[in-house]
């Protein structure tokens, strides 16, 4: 019997947090069912569109529904709320259906979920009495919980679905998808806002009767229970998580000591590294905000005073690579975020512990001006990566109105630059909007549009090349006993065998690879006895001396042939491609071989 209170309890608990968030319901049953049909018809990108812009919508009723709770009580102003969140999803949909799903699209749709869920974290703790450290614990417990309860949900639904489909009936992979969207998109979500405390709300008055205490008494438990760390979880940021970090940073430390006039500076690799570490230690330094052992607190003392000098340094060492090779939005981000690791440090520094929130709408603001314009991250890494460029160009005399000059003869320096910014320009799809671009646009050809290769290794510049034959021209065959498809490169292995028979008598193709330097194809009898032979280097070696990149070409150009008194081998290349470097190269074909025994 004492389960029974407990199952009705938990349903009724689920039950006000659809109530609590009915919007939210809705918009997360239909991105659920968008999701359903995207994984049948496979057409995924329309209703993908769909689906995110639902979440988005429910996300947004999340964060106006807690605003609604810590400081109004008016319904109807709810409902205002309810059409805005609604109208959130409908613009952002409206923002992204014509567009590629691109890089662009997708750092601005997770720079607007982080907004939300800081929003999420900070709103129903503005002047109250409870901390943004208290909420963030909330919050974490609460995601942590509700992940690890649906993992083992759908990891139970996949059992069954294993077993019916092995001892009852044959069971559609797509069914592992299908529970996947149901359980991680609706029961996930809904699991976690059931978690989500109701904070002290705007005109809460003190209870007037014992029955009204009594459920007082109960909302104060279950919120001290999400707010403050169980046990086990203070064991671990205290004896483990804590520990961990410590160590870390003194290795850190020791690199930027011993390497601050050298390899600190330009080290690339050490920018996502530092922002890792800041993400870290600021996450650990809330988490341990709720915490009071020693280790909590010396952590608290310390930390912020270690962090603002590692990141203070790699924002100076971001700034200054800025300089010389102009701003992409990965390096804008990493800058963005050590100004704000920066100011977080020094808050925690001299603030108390419980006004840790400050940092909640300096993150929201900094946020928010990445992805708008004209102080976005792309826009600013745009014209960055186009004044870079302009200006190389400029200095080595290959610019004159809106005409490139191709120039071999420049410093590997100048050349890197230019490289880096046109594959930064051409990457995000801006090379449409550069007027000295246009013919490098239309073309795509590097080397023919300034002179030199793309890519280089070394003092030595890749050697690349590409051919593809014109496959609207139809192969002649009939001729020919069979025709073989297969592929030949400069990793060849002995073994690939291909057998047949002309009037009885039995055949075989092969490639030799006992000299890897000069592989062969070989025509043999059935006994090994050798009919012709065609060196397979005679394919690359025909097209060395042109270079670049050459689709469409006509069959006669792409065909070789050997020829004796047995037999007729005829190789036609549908693709082929060289790369050569310091080290080595790679080559590869994918040809047609047709044989005709004499």
């Amino acid at each position: 019997m004492k389960n029974k209170p407990s199952l009705r309890e938990r349903w009724q608990g689920l039950t006000d947090t659809v109530n609590r968030f009915p919007l939210t319901f809705i918009l997360l049953i239909t991105a659920v069912v968008s999701g359903e049909i995207a994984i049948e018809t496979q057409n995924n990108l329309i209703y993908f569109r769909l689906f995110l812009s639902f979440l988005i919508g429910a996300m947004a009723f999340i964060v106006l529904q807690l605003l609604y709770e810590r400081f109004f009580d008016n319904p109807l102003l709810r409902l205002i709320f309810v059409l805005i969140a609604a109208c959130a999803s409908i613009v952002y949909y409206i923002m992204i259906r014509n567009s590629d799903w691109d890089l662009i699209v997708s750092v601005r749709t997770l720079v607007i979920v982080f907004i939300l869920l800081i929003s999420l974290i900070w709103i129903p703790v503005i002047k109250n009495e409870h901390n943004f450290n208290e909420s963030f614990m909330a919050v974490f417990k609460a995601f942590f919980i509700s992940v690890f309860f649906d993992g083992v949900l759908y990891l139970g639904v996949v059992l069954i679905i294993a077993a019916t489909n092995m001892l009852i009936v044959r069971v559609d992979s797509d069914a592992y998808v299908h529970a996947a969207n149901l359980i991680f998109v609706l029961i996930t979500p809904i699991y976690f806002l059931s978690m989500l405390p109701i904070y002290q709300e705007r005109g809460e008055q003190e209870p007037q009767d014992s029955s009204t205490g009594a459920d007082t008494d109960t909302k104060q438990t279950a919120l001290e229970k999400m707010t403050t760390p169980g046990k086990f979880l203070e064991s671990l940021i205290s004896y483990v998580i804590i520990p961990i970090t410590a160590v870390f940073t003194i290795i850190l430390l020791l690199y930027i000591i011993l390497n601050i006039t050298g390899e600190f500076w330009t080290d690339n690799l050490m920018e996502p590294l530092l922002v890792s570490y800041s993400i870290t230690v600021i996450i650990v330094y809330l988490l341990s905000s709720t915490i009071q052992n020693p280790f909590a607190r010396y952590f608290r003392m310390i930390f912020p005073k270690v962090l603002v000098p590692v990141v203070l340094f790699e924002t100076i060492s971001a700034i200054l690579k800025t300089g010389e090779v102009g701003i992409t939005y990965g390096r804008y981000y990493a800058m963005l975020f050590g100004i704000f690791a920066v100011v977080a440090g020094l808050l925690f520094c001299f603030i108390p512990i419980r006004k840790n929130g400050i940092i909640a709408p300096i993150l929201i603001i900094l946020s928010l001006l990445s992805i708008l314009p004209p102080v976005d991250s792309f826009t600013l890494s745009k014209y960055s990566q186009i004044s870079i460029l302009r200006k190389a160009l400029e200095e080595n005399n290959m610019l004159e109105g809106d005409k490139i000059t191709p120039r071999r003869d420049l410093p590997e320096e100048v050349r890197n630059d230019i490289a880096k910014s046109v594959s930064y320009l051409d990457q995000m799809g801006y090379t449409d909007e550069v007027d000295f671009l246009s013919s490098y646009h239309i073309s795509k050809n590097f080397e023919n549009t300034f002179g030199f290769a793309q890519y280089g290794i070394g003092d030595k510049e890749l050697l690349s090349y590409y051919r593809s034959r014109n496959n609207a021209e139809p192969i002649p065959v009939a001729d020919y006993d069979y025709m073989i498809v297969t592929n030949v490169n400069n990793h060849y292995e002995d073994g690939n065998i291909y057998q047949f028979s002309v009037e009885g008598a039995g055949y075989q193709v092969r490639v030799d690879a006992s000299n890897l330097e000069q592989p062969l194809l070989l025509l043999e009898k059935e006994d090994g006895a050798e009919l012709l032979r065609y060196e397979l280097n005679d394919i690359f070696d025909a097209f060395l001396a042109e270079g670049g990149a050459k689709d469409a070409v006509a069959t006669s150009e792409m065909t070789f042939q050997e020829e004796n008194d047995t037999a007729l081998v005829t190789i036609i290349a549908n693709s082929i491609s060289y790369n050569e470097w310091n080290s080595g190269s790679d080559r590869t074909a994918d040809v047609y071989v047709l044989i005709n025994i004499k």
